[in-house]
């Protein structure tokens, strides 16, 4: 996407048609052109499944988790999945009675569903894309984008369409992992704390024959700093 949300430089124009993305300038495009929107929009973006629901905002130049501590969340997560919703191409219409979404995992979210949704907002609060993801079709595994099966939440029809949205399997994938990188040569001290409390306060010593260990600080004779769980947390910063 064209903004900072995204960090690309490119400007992606959707036409949401029926119940699939595709880009515009598709020459295999069906239905009726309900809304034109530019991804570049999207600062909210709500996952749902069965068993949680996931809510990622853009603000201040970062996409954070709402509800979460303002845990940051991964650009290119985003981008990978807002990017394959768009390039979704509706194929062929399929079942629009209820009792068969379960066959196609496009039923609504609730505690023992197997679809998940996925609603794109704008900063206005516009739903500029929602599609409930269901599974992976059988009959186009020699397609090289493949295919799965999709419904907009509140329509009855439900479609198969040509690519696919393979999204973070938990809210927790959906994270930034590693929030700062100190190469772990550079750390001399490692301090761990808890409510405010110092749990933990270690220091690298460098022996005479140059070998490094963390030492609790301060120094206690009795106990020793379990250097290799100290160097393991040290190498995650």
């Amino acid at each position: 996407m064209g903004n900072a949300a995204l960090q690309s430089g490119e400007l992606i124009e959707l036409f949401v048609i029926g119940t699939a993305v595709v880009p515009t300038g598709e020459a295999d495009q069906v239905g009726d052109v309900q809304l034109v929107f530019s991804a570049n929009d999207a600062v909210k973006v709500t996952y749902r499944t069965a068993t949680e629901t996931a809510v990622m905002d853009f603000k201040d130049g970062v996409w954070r988790f709402a509800g979460k501590s303002g845990y940051p969340v991964s650009t290119a997560n985003v981008k990978a999945v807002v990017t394959q919703v768009a390039a979704l191409q509706k194929l062929e219409p399929k079942t629009d009675v209820a009792s068969r979404y379960t066959s196609l995992a496009v039923e609504d979210i609730s505690p023992t569903a197997r679809s998940r949704e996925l609603i794109i907002e704008a900063a206005n609060g516009e739903v500029l894309a929602a599609v409930i993801l269901g599974r992976a079709s059988g009959t186009m595994q020699f397609d090289p984008l493949g295919g799965m099966y999709v419904r907009v939440p509140g329509e009855q029809r439900s479609w198969l369409v040509r690519g696919g949205v393979p999204l973070p399997p938990t809210a927790q994938d959906w994270m930034e992992r590693q929030i700062v990188h100190v190469p772990g040569p550079d750390i001399k001290l490692l301090q761990i704390k808890e409510k405010g409390q110092v749990v933990l306060n270690t220091e690298k010593e460098v022996d005479p024959n140059g070998v490094s260990r963390y030492q609790l600080v301060p120094r206690d004779e009795k106990i020793q700093a379990a250097d290799s769980a100290v160097k393991q947390v040290a190498s995650r910063s």
